[in-house]
């Protein structure tokens, strides 16, 4: 099935923070996958690597539910307000790191 859009061409241009979530078994949205858009965010990128995790039933495993808590946690603590903040900021634009 072909798609409307491609998100990849499209990611530059977001401006908003995003969370990658990466089952690294999933044979249908393959990690490199993930990570080919993490790397073409326009906005603030968080990546994480789910293991031993696939495509279906993400969230049955409680390191998914941790990694979203952990990042608005870091979304509602103002990331941009503080030192450590920028630095983040400047480390993770347009990259994605693989937790």
């Amino acid at each position: 099935m072909q798609s409307r859009y491609n998100p990849a061409l499209m990611a530059p241009m977001v401006s908003a923070p995003a969370l990658f979530l990466l089952a690294e078994k999933d044979e249908v949205t393959p990690v490199k996958h993930g990570l080919a858009l993490a790397s073409r965010w326009g906005g603030i990128v968080k990546t994480v690597l789910l293991p031993g995790i696939g495509h279906r039933g993400l969230e049955d495993h409680a390191e998914f539910w941790n990694s979203i808590g952990e990042y608005l946690i870091t979304l509602d603590q103002g990331p941009l307000s503080s030192a450590a903040g920028s630095a983040a900021l400047e480390s993770s634009r347009g990259k994605s790191s693989v937790r």
